[in-house]
């Protein structure tokens, strides 16, 4: 599916988290593959949904979190090498000194690493989750290119954050939302991801997924820069959606701009 003359072909998988994390891995280990079959450059994850409840609701100790994360971390960067494709997974917990945000990691087939913060703060999380104070854009390297914008849960609903991915020169703009974490209603989340699309003249993708009972579904998405939803899946079934996301090519913006927001920014998640 081509939404912009593409270049940068993304996997976004509309799958079940309510599972254990072998089930998790042999579900993924499939969707990777058949990403990879049909040309994908970028497969986008959530992450399991029980791990993360268990630790922001204090049931479960920080340190065995990082342990288990560590091992589905690992398996994931072996898949990302052995197919040779980039893998985005968010929301992950990361501590810094004694403080704990909310992050998205990218696994490069090299090997690599890359992690950016959660922004925005949401109330339920204040004591627990600290904001982030800066946004990151994600790239994927070599002959791509491609720039991505990540917003995990409430930051789709603060414009400045969105707007200043597009003036960091971001090609698209990624909202993940699990269910039972994220506050807002699924027909918001629509609302919003086309508005963001269009205020910003990028493509929008909302990855979302189900739980196994079937009573929480968040719906997966694909906005156009033009706000039209060219895919959309909301069925508690496992689907493989695919993007063609071309490059803007464009500078970023003005920096006097750039630092306004940014200062904005830092100004709203305190």
């Amino acid at each position: 599916m081509n939404l912009e003359g593409g270049k940068a072909v993304i996997a976004v998988p509309h799958i079940n988290v309510d599972i254990t994390a072998k089930e998790f891995l042999r579900n993924v280990e499939v969707m990777v593959e058949g990403a990879k079959e049909r040309g994908a450059h970028l497969v986008i994850l959530p992450s399991p949904l029980h791990p993360l409840i268990d630790v922001l609701k204090g049931t479960k100790r920080i340190s065995s979190y990082e342990s288990s994360n560590e091992e589905l971390i690992n398996r994931l960067l072996y898949l990302s090498n052995k197919f040779l494709l980039y893998i985005l997974i968010s929301p992950i917990i990361r501590r810094a000194g004694s403080k704990r945000y909310l992050t998205s990691v990218l696994l490069t087939p090299q090997g690599g690493e890359i992690y950016v913060k959660k922004i925005f703060s949401d109330s339920s999380l204040q004591g627990i989750i600290s904001p982030g104070r800066d946004i990151d854009l994600l790239e994927i390297d070599g002959e791509i290119g491609t720039k991505v914008c990540v917003l995990i849960g409430s930051d789709i609903l603060i414009p400045e954050i969105s707007r200043l991915c597009n003036f960091l020169g971001s090609d698209i703009m990624i909202s993940i939302q699990l269910p039972l974490i994220t506050s807002i209603k699924p027909d918001i989340i629509k609302s919003i991801a086309i508005t963001r699309a269009v205020e910003n003249s990028i493509p929008f993708i909302n990855l979302g997924s189900y739980t196994r009972d079937r009573s929480n579904l968040i719906p997966t998405l694909v906005v156009s820069s033009a706000g039209d939803v060219i895919d959309l899946c909301e069925d508690f079934e496992s689907s493989l959606l695919i993007v063609e996301v071309g490059r803007r090519n464009i500078a970023s913006g003005e920096s006097f701009i750039i630092r306004n927001l940014k200062n904005l920014i830092r100004k709203i998640v305190i």
